[in-house]
């Protein structure tokens, strides 16, 4: 988890720090002044949509499901010694929240990077080897640092597209609208 933070706090250092190195020369560019995008190509469901203004942008974004659904799971600990342990199990898609900078070193090409904050719920299940129900044996909400880094293409006027990778999302497909 350590490792995480300074790889998330060297990610944002270096993403300022760029962003910074090419705002000199963004004016010679043709370069998105505000862009919305969604993507929806992330494995399980994952999502995202968020919105740029100049180098700097911001997006909320979350996975698809959890592994079980708490209807699935009595909210009480197995009454009797007699039970198998299914583990530690997502209950809750995880959601959050990231900022984003962007460096755009060709007028048709934007790389991205940034940092998040992302929550999910978790439960550890066991299901009872006499009924075959399954209880919760502890509860958690967790609460993460997630980064992120990816390409935008503009190659249409006001049409953009793009991937990224997220630590808490995975791989995601964007396709946005370029607004003036």
């Amino acid at each position: 988890m350590m490792r995480n933070r300074y790889l998330g706090l060297g990610l944002l250092i270096s993403m300022f720090v760029l962003s910074s190195a090419f705002e000199t020369h963004a004016s010679q560019w043709d370069t998105p002044k505000y862009n919305s995008w969604w993507g929806g190509i992330g494995s399980g469901g994952a999502w995202t949509l968020g919105v740029r203004g100049k180098n700097l942008g911001i997006a909320m974004g979350g996975t698809g499901e959890a592994q079980m659904s708490e209807d699935q799971i009595l909210d009480w600990a197995v009454p009797h010694d007699d039970y198998t342990s299914l583990g530690r199990k997502s209950t809750s898609s995880a959601w959050g929240i990231d900022l984003l900078g962007f460096v755009n070193p060709l007028k048709w090409c934007s790389i991205q990077m940034g940092l998040g904050v992302y929550s999910q719920d978790f439960r550890d299940v066991a299901q009872s080897n006499v009924t075959g129900w399954t209880y919760t044996q502890g509860k958690s909400s967790e609460t993460q640092m997630a980064y992120s880094a990816g390409l935008q293409f503009l190659p249409f006027n006001k049409l953009t597209f793009g991937v990224d990778y997220h630590s808490v999302r995975g791989v995601t497909g964007v396709i946005g609208l370029k607004f003036d």
